[in-house]
């Protein structure tokens, strides 16, 4: 019978600890360079109006809600604003208790209501991609709130988790995960960041779907299945775009993607 040796786990458990370090550690560097990147400072006037429209219990009184052949997504703007007015030192309403508890009665009014545009591009990427900025600014205020907290995730998160594989390619794909990656960060689910990394690799590589990305002949292509359609100076660039905020957000962490020579060439 072999003798009991405690070094064996007490290296075990440093080893465990290094690697929760490490994850820690990472999702703290993406959430500040994302924070850098969403933060702004706007105009006062622009934060009055927004609160002078809002309702009582989070709507705009502008915005109509109800149809689905237009794009509430100002809404979602708003918030935005709202968030950098509140978090940016130099603005006039930083840590506006008002201004604070009305962002988080808008944000709980808009995940509550989910609404669906008229077009899937909206819930799937423009919603998501906009609410993930106010969002990231305001973390520690909707982490105060488990609930909220837990829808937001769950909104956020709801674009990748139900997106099938022909939406996952060139410039849809890379901007569903930019408008699910916040989600991540803040509940640090250390599997869907692999997921993202995933992900990101295969977007990274030449397209094997019928011209959605880059091919091989460095032509970018976007909605080809009915032949091939070049999209570089619109789908193309907003490929680049959410890319290259992936790498940026990512860059020495272990979710970071390292597959980066047909990007270069195609760049």
């Amino acid at each position: 019978m072999k003798s009991f040796r405690p070094y064996k786990i007490i290296l075990i458990f440093f080893l465990f600890c290094n690697v929760y370090a490490l994850r820690a550690s990472d999702f703290t560097t993406i959430y500040n360079r994302m924070y850098i990147q969403y933060s702004g400072n706007p105009s006062a006037s622009s934060v009055t109006s927004i609160l002078n429209l809002m309702g009582t219990n989070g709507n705009f009184t502008d915005i109509d809600y109800a149809t689905t052949s237009g794009d509430p997504g100002t809404h979602v703007q708003r918030l935005s604003t709202l968030a950098q007015a509140y978090k940016n030192p130099s603005n006039a309403n930083y840590n506006n208790a008002d201004v604070k508890a009305k962002f988080l009665l808008s944000l709980n009014y808009w995940i509550n209501t989910n609404h669906n545009a008229s077009n899937w591009w909206y819930r799937y990427i423009d919603y998501p991609k906009g609410l993930s900025k106010g969002v990231t600014l305001m973390a520690n205020e909707i982490k105060a709130d488990p609930v909220l907290l837990d829808k937001t995730v769950k909104y956020l998160r709801w674009s990748f988790g139900n997106s099938s594989e022909g939406r996952l390619t060139g410039a849809n794909g890379a901007d569903i995960i930019i408008g699910s990656l916040i989600a991540s960060i803040l509940t640090e689910n250390h599997n869907q960041m692999l997921q993202f990394k995933t992900e990101m690799d295969r977007l990274l590589s030449f397209s094997e779907n019928e011209g959605e990305g880059i091919e091989y002949d460095y032509m970018f292509g976007q909605h080809s299945g009915y032949g091939r359609q070049v999209y570089i100076m619109n789908y193309g660039a907003e490929y680049l775009n959410s890319v290259l905020y992936y790498l940026e957000f990512c860059n020495g962490t272990q979710y970071n993607s390292t597959n980066l020579s047909v990007l270069e060439n195609f760049y």
